[in-house]
């Protein structure tokens, strides 16, 4: 079972980038955390994939096209 994505609330496309605006702003005004297991910058996708696969991630893994924090 999956949470619907933001998708399933907007109507048209912007109706959607106006929600996927406020859901960014509200992430980055800390009005609530955005937990994750770890990021990879996007060049070490093959080893975030590895992570997942081996069961070795504890949450969600994040890939930041430029760079990332481990």
């Amino acid at each position: 079972m999956t949470r619907p994505g933001l998708a399933a609330h907007a109507t048209d496309v912007k109706e959607y980038k106006e929600r996927a605006a406020d859901v960014l702003d509200a992430a980055s005004e800390g009005i609530f955390s955005t937990d994750f297991w770890r990021e990879f910058p996007l060049r070490e996708a093959a080893a975030a994939h590895q992570a997942i696969e081996s069961g070795k991630s504890r949450g969600p893994v994040i890939l930041r096209p430029h760079g990332g924090r481990a």
